[in-house]
């Protein structure tokens, strides 16, 4: 099943990274024992392999960024309004009392640790801006507060007892409380979403590739200029090429100081995606 699930994963990977790396991630599929948390390795590697693409193929990398930004808040509340209404439609009238101290009490726990993970990882990501928890952690949380919304809402946790008899600020708490919870989503797709630096490293890669591309235009038409004995800026042509290739170095250094690699590695422990 686990395997399965990898190898469908490999196969919506960008073409051109599957014609490099696809065989051999799958002979190391194939020769390793998979667990969950590799899969879900295998889905940050496809969010962050989409993203470079989209950014290495558009003229309008700032747009692009933007997108991919604003797809995660989207993706966010997504996921917590598809958990109030499956919580709303498996709710049940009446719920015992024991059961609603029961989840209330799972509730608090788990929302507990969601916001003690939450404070440590942005401490974490102040003092080492390239280190990143393992996708699993990430997908446990929010798999987690998925199910928490669910029960809140099935046992009408999340609704005031008595609607009729609320303040006006009171009858935004609901929304206030949801709003809470897609923030905390939010957060925690960061896991697999490449944030902003490494969004930022990719753009200015793509308008390096676009520069030295434009260079190496120029200097092609400089010496078509010459063969026919007309002068030609042909020193200009070739220092725009150079600063593309500076930019591009340095955008590939930032790459490599974020952790960003575009293939597989064996680590010590586990075949896992670098």
């Amino acid at each position: 099943m686990i395997r399965a699930l990898a190898l469908r994963l490999i196969r919506i990977y960008p073409l051109a990274w599957r014609k490099r790396y696809e065989a051999e991630v799958c002979a190391l599929i194939d020769d390793s024992r998979l667990h969950p948390r590799d899969l879900a390795e295998l889905l940050r590697g496809l969010v962050t392999e989409r993203a470079r693409e989209l950014m290495l193929s558009t003229e309008h990398v700032g747009r692009t960024m933007f997108l991919l930004s604003a797809m995660r808040f989207v993706l966010a509340v997504g996921i917590v309004a598809l958990a109030f209404v499956t919580g709303q439609a498996v709710r049940t009238d009446p719920v015992s009392d024991a059961v609603q101290i029961s989840v209330g009490v799972g509730a608090l726990c788990f929302l507990t640790a969601l916001v003690w993970s939450m404070i440590r990882v942005r401490k974490i990501r102040r003092a080492t801006p390239a280190f990143r928890y393992p996708a699993w952690v990430g997908a446990a949380f929010i798999g987690g507060l998925f199910v928490t919304i669910s029960a809140m809402t099935a046992v009408g946790l999340t609704q005031p007892s008595e609607p009729h008899d609320l303040s006006t600020f009171g009858r935004y708490i609901p929304w206030i409380t949801y709003s809470m919870y897609a923030g905390w989503a939010m957060d925690h797709l960061s896991f697999f979403w490449p944030e902003q630096p490494l969004l930022a490293a990719f753009g200015e890669l793509s308008w390096a590739k676009a520069e030295i591309k434009s260079g190496e235009q120029w200097v092609a038409g400089c010496h078509e200029m010459m063969a026919l004995g007309v002068p030609s800026p042909l020193d200009d042509a070739l220092a725009q090429v150079a600063r593309g290739a500076a930019r591009r170095d340095e955008a590939q250094r930032k790459l490599d100081a974020l952790g960003y690699r575009a293939r597989f590695e064996r680590n010590r422990h586990h075949g896992n995606p670098a």
